[in-house]
């Protein structure tokens, strides 16, 4: 079955557009004072889009949006995991020790009594809609969160089709694995992200014609590992031309406590040598065909938004639940706090507000929640307020020269983390003991030298480690 997303003639979908203008614009709606929010999720992407300026990565649909957003340089996550990190911005509720440790933490079971964001959103009268990988899991929230129940395409994450999927087979923790990548001679329904994309196309022809504003959200699992995506996204690179990570070494006195995902090893690699060349370039090769093919989706999305004459009304916003690293140190994946694997895409493009725009503010995505309320004209309730842990940069997205937050902090596991302008501190607890990592991005952008021993920074560490600790307290 061949993907196509629109009418053959664009007469006719003028034609039906405007027949579909006049028939309702007798009933009355709230579009003019409340804008639709369109929340794009993606799973695992990185800042790998020509927007961010990665010289390989093919992401046209990416890119016109970046040019009619805010683009945030300085985006991080508050732990890098899929499930913890969505049930962490889903809440404005950062995670901790016991709260939202791992992919399979739940709002619903960490924090039942939260309000999530779209469960906010429908209270004030919109039509929410969730469409793929939005929460973790479909269920978490699933009934006060969305006016109709989360959708989940009837396609596996890992549905492979080509001859080596069947054929190099792993097996670990008694589950069965299958390559780490794919490359199949198919359409764009042929796996999970086509399938949200078309959902969330004919979502937005029947919302269009509602009389409410509406909150749909659309998540695609792609470039998350397995990396399978139809041959002709992989078709427009030349694996020979694509760079590799700059620095391969582990930095310089790192802790131990510092160590790599696991992930990508449950799969199989069909005789490849894990991190040699040809390894790392036919990953890279296969998480960009990845991102490529959820940028074709979002695009078809993006161009119905216009279509349907909603673009205007809407406030569109791209994220990512977490990085990954591709290579750089030889890791790969998320599961770590170093910058590839918490620093993430953030645009949002709103009505009446600047476009075309790169800010360096610093913000994370506990502050999402506060933001979209904000922008749509949406006062929070003082039990929402309590709530949060997060702090609207609304402002920043009217003013994009604005600094934004002083510091963020994430954290994994063992290690709490705490990023300013320059400088990254991580504390790693190990039994009693304390392990620290602390690189000086001002001088060493790719952290390749653990400076933590070094004394002309011990007031920085000091003054971090006590903005640190103020942090923790209050997100208890």
């Amino acid at each position: 079955m061949q993907f196509v997303p629109f009418p053959q003639s664009r007469a006719l979908r003028s034609f039906l557009i405007l027949f579909c203008s006049v028939a309702f614009a007798f009933i009355e709606t709230h579009a003019a004072e409340n804008p639709n929010i369109l929340l794009l999720v993606v799973d695992d992407m990185r800042t790998s889009t020509g927007s961010y300026r990665h010289p390989d990565v093919s992401t046209p649909h990416i890119d016109k949006l970046a040019s009619q957003s805010v683009v945030f340089n300085r985006a991080y996550v508050n732990i890098p995991v899929c499930g913890a990190s969505r049930a962490s911005f889903m809440t404005g509720v950062r995670p901790t020790v016991n709260r939202f440790i791992n992919f399979k933490s739940r709002a619903d079971e960490d924090l039942p009594r939260a309000v999530t964001l779209p469960q906010h959103f429908k209270s004030q009268g919109y039509h929410t809609v969730s469409n793929g990988k939005v929460f973790h899991f479909a269920a978490d929230s699933n009934n006060k969160s969305w006016s109709e129940s989360a959708w989940l395409p009837n396609v596996s994450v890992d549905k492979g089709y080509t001859e080596s999927v069947k054929k190099f087979r792993k097996k670990t923790n008694n589950l069965d694995y299958g390559p780490w990548y794919e490359s199949a001679d198919v359409d764009d329904l042929a796996y999970f992200d086509g399938q949200v994309a078309k959902k969330t196309l004919e979502d937005l022809r029947r919302l269009s014609q509602q009389d409410k504003p509406f909150f749909l959200a659309a998540g695609f699992y792609s470039p998350h590992l397995p990396f399978y995506s139809p041959k002709k996204y992989y078709d427009l690179y030349d694996i020979n031309a694509l760079s590799l990570a700059p620095d391969r070494k582990r930095p310089t006195n790192a802790p131990n406590a510092l160590i790599d995902s696991r992930e990508i090893g449950l799969y199989h690699f069909m005789g490849v040598e894990f991190n040699s060349d040809n390894f790392h370039r036919l990953t890279r090769h296969a998480y960009y065909a990845s991102v490529s093919y959820t940028d074709q989706m979002i695009g078809h999305i993006l161009c119905e938004l216009e279509d349907l004459g909603l673009r205007e009304n809407t406030i569109v916003v791209l994220v990512s639940d977490h990085g990954f690293n591709l290579g750089e140190h030889n890791f790969w994946g998320k599961h770590k706090l170093l910058e590839d694997a918490v620093r993430v895409p953030l645009m949002i493009s709103a009505p009446g507000m600047p476009e075309n725009q790169l800010t360096m503010a610093m913000v994370e995505l506990v502050d999402l929640y506060p933001t979209l309320s904000e922008l749509a004209g949406i006062q929070l309730p003082q039990n929402i307020v309590a709530q949060l842990h997060g702090k609207s940069f609304a402002d920043v997205v009217e003013k994009p020269y604005l600094p934004g937050k002083e510091y963020i902090v994430t954290r994994y596991k063992n290690g709490e983390s705490i990023r300013s302008k320059r400088f990254a501190l991580t504390e790693y607890s190990v039994g009693n003991n304390k392990q620290y990592m602390f690189f000086d991005h001002q001088v060493d952008p790719l952290e390749s030298v653990n400076v933590y021993s070094k004394q002309e920074y011990q007031k920085d560490i000091e003054y971090l480690q006590q903005k640190l600790a103020e942090e923790l307290a209050r997100s208890k």
